[in-house]
C-alpha cells in the first residue's frame, strides 16, 4: 500500500520505507511445537502448556510435538509428556 492509504504507520520509518499494512493471514490449521523448554522443562509441564494443547484439540487443529533430543524413543517421549501432565 502507498502512503496515505489509511493504514497506521504508512509513512517511512527511518531509513527503510514502510510498505503498508500487513496482509490478512489465514488462521493456522496445524501447529508444530517443540517439546523441551516449550511444553516440558526438566520433567515439569510449562504453565499453560496443557491449556494450549487442549485448545488445539478443542478447535480441531492438528499438531505435532517435535524434539531435537535423540536420546529417547517416541514411546519414551510420550511417557515423559504423560508424566509431566499428571
Amino acid at each position: 500500500m502507498r502512503a496515505g492509504s489509511g493504514c497506521p504507520g504508512d509513512k517511512a520509518h527511518g531509513p527503510v520505507p514502510h510498505t503498508g499494512c500487513m496482509p490478512k493471514r489465514a488462521t493456522p490449521q496445524s501447529w508444530l511445537c517443540d517439546m523441551d523448554g516449550v511444553l516440558v522443562h526438566e520433567g515439569i509441564m510449562v504453565p499453560g502448556a496443557d491449556r494450549f494443547v487442549a485448545l488445539l484439540a478443542e478447535k480441531g487443529r492438528s499438531f505435532l510435538v517435535l524434539t531435537n533430543n535423540s536420546m529417547f524413543t517416541p514411546r519414551d517421549l510420550c511417557d515423559r509428556l504423560a508424566r509431566a501432565g499428571s
